[in-house]
Formats: C-alpha cells, sequence, structure tokens
C-alpha cells in the first residue's frame, strides 16, 4: 500500500471511531446553556421544553440539567416518547409559576406524559412540592429508593393512581427512603389513595418517617379485574414475579397515616399488610373517617405495631 492509500485508510478508521464514540455518548442538556436565566423574572418555560426535547432525542442515558436558580415558567411541557429513560437534575433549583393567574397560557402549568408517574424520584436529598396539579395513568407522586427529606403540600392529584412510596426491594443495594412528607393534598377519582409498596421476597431496604396527614379522597376508583391492589389507605409486599413468594425483606417503620376523610372505594378502606419476616414497627392510625358507598367500610392489618389514635371509621385494626 502506498502512502497516500495508508492515510486514507487510516482517516477513514479515524472517522469511524469517533462516529462510534458520538453513537454512545450519553446525553447532557444543561438548561443554563441552552439559554434560561434562572432569575425569577424571566420566563424559562420555553427553554427547558426545549431542552427537555433535546434530551428526549438524545442518545440514551440521558440527563436535563437545571443548575440551582428561580426559573419563573409560564407553562412547561414534558412529552415523548423518548429514545430512553431521562435523569433531571435539579439540585437547589426552583420552578416558579406565575404570580398571575392571566398569565397562563393554557389549562395546565407542567404538562408531563401520559402513563407514566406524574413525579418519581430516587436518590434526592430535599425537595419541596408545593400546589400541584397533576393527571397522569400512574402515580401522581412517588418516591422510590434513596429519596430523602421530601415534602408534598397542597397539591392534587386525579386520574392517576394516587401517592405512593417505593416500589421497594426490587434491586440490591437500595437506599433507605426516610422524611417523606405528604400533606393537605386532595385525590380525586384515582384508582388508589396513599400507599407504601415493596417487593416480596426480593432484597433488603428500609422506608421510616413516611407521614400522610390531611389527605382528602374523593370518589376514588378502580378496576374490577385489579381489586386486590386498590385500597384508600395501603401498605402491602407485592409479589410481582409468580416464581418469588415470601415476604419482603424490607423494612417500614415510623409511619404516619392521619386525618384522612372522604370515600373509598373498596370496601377494605384501610389495608396495612406487612411482612411477616419484618413486621410495619410503629403505625400510628389517627382520625380516619373514609366511608364506603356500598355498605361499612372495614380494615385489615397484619404484621402492623399499631397505635390508634381518637374516632376512626372504620375500626382500625380490630381484635
Amino acid at each position: 500500500m502506498d502512502r497516500d492509500g495508508y492515510i486514507g485508510v487510516m482517516a477513514l478508521y479515524c472517522l469511524l471511531f469517533m462516529a462510534l464514540i458520538g453513537t454512545n455518548h450519553a446525553t447532557v442538556v444543561n438548561v443554563k446553556t441552552k439559554g434560561a436565566k434562572g432569575d425569577g423574572v424571566t420566563d424559562d418555560g420555553p427553554v427547558i421544553t426545549r431542552a427537555w426535547k433535546e434530551a428526549c432525542a438524545g442518545a440514551s442515558p440521558s440527563s436535563l440539567v437545571i443548575p440551582p436558580g428561580i426559573y419563573l415558567a409560564v407553562a412547561i411541557e414534558l412529552s415523548g416518547p423518548c429514545k430512553g429513560p431521562i435523569k433531571v437534575i435539579a439540585k437547589g433549583a426552583t420552578i416558579k409559576a406565575p404570580p398571575k393567574l392571566g398569565m397562563f397560557k393554557k389549562d395546565g402549568w407542567i404538562t408531563i406524559i401520559a402513563n407514566t408517574d406524574g413525579i418519581h424520584t430516587m436518590r434526592l436529598n430535599g425537595l419541596n412540592i408545593t400546589n400541584a396539579t397533576i393527571k397522569t395513568g400512574d402515580d401522581c407522586i412517588s418516591f422510590g429508593d434513596g429519596s430523602k427529606n421530601v415534602y408534598v403540600q397542597k397539591s392534587t392529584c386525579g386520574p392517576g393512581h394516587g401517592f405512593g412510596i417505593g416500589s421497594l426491594g426490587k434491586y440490591p443495594n437500595e437506599e433507605p427512603v426516610k422524611g417523606i412528607y405528604f400533606r393537605n393534598c386532595t385525590l380525586t377519582g384515582t384508582a388508589n389513595g396513599v400507599r407504601i409498596k415493596t417487593w416480596a421476597a426480593m432484597h433488603p431496604g428500609a422506608a421510616s418517617d413516611i407521614h400522610f396527614e390531611d389527605i382528602i379522597m374523593n370518589n376514588l376508583n378502580l378496576r374490577p379485574s385489579d381489586l386486590a391492589r386498590h385500597y384508600s389507605i395501603h401498605t402491602s409486599n407485592y409479589v410481582f414475579d409468580s416464581n418469588n413468594f415470601g415476604p419482603s425483606k424490607v423494612q417500614l417503620s415510623n409511619l404516619t397515616f392521619r386525618k384522612i376523610r372522604g370515600t373509598s372505594a373498596t370496601q377494605v378502606a384501610v389495608k396495612l399488610s406487612c411482612s411477616q419476616g419484618l413486621p410495619c414497627d410503629n403505625v400510628e392510625v389517627a382520625n380516619i373517617n373514609l366511608k364506603f358507598k356500598g355498605g361499612t367500610a372495614t380494615s385489615k392489618c397484619s404484621n402492623a405495631i399499631t397505635k390508634v389514635v381518637g374516632p376512626n371509621v372504620p375500626d382500625i385494626c380490630p381484635a
């Protein structure tokens, strides 16, 4: 091979190598580099929406980075389908709604893809969700492993699958969930109410200091074919894989269900179904008032160390 031919072949190899690197390179989109101001005054909604679309279309795994700052957004649309999962990194960032109703251009503020969790976090420390309205095809708000110090307040869900923790215990080395607070929230027409879900006979884990307080439930619905999984208040060890039967290895402790009222989709309005191997420890159920339109609401409890406070409808964990 002559010198020119050798150079040509090497150039082709270099081009192919660069193309391979480009194909396998993860997509990281930073909203600041795309023009977002984060000053709390400029409408950053269009920039965030465009950044999401770029991450959505980019090579997986993709990340959308929202650096610390206050981002005023008149509207944000997070639509798909995407090429793969998108990790949103927003430590120290606040998404701020317009101060006046007249500034809204659409019925919604932050619009997310249907048939997915509205908000789901993993391995996050410190988050406030306030005055959110979520309509989706899965959990409105849920928290996976490593979620800590999260406050959800004055938010509404429906349609959707309610508010929840989990599912936990599916993977090895999951980080504990701790300090999750749902307060002054409303669920309307949802398939479920509030739930803590773990996998049966899988991997160890823990969730503690989980609190649901001052929750209103209006006309909860259910799919008749899926009765066993739809409750207003529910802790459970699901068996998702028919090959894995047995008690969950996830320890649930310091749980509060307080001032929850409204209507239940099922006669069993409250179900505390905890692991036989790791019973739920220190569960407080207080001032519940859930009615079942088809008759008298009931509760079921197993493997839970429960403190019952105040008048409750239905009776909680009767002997």
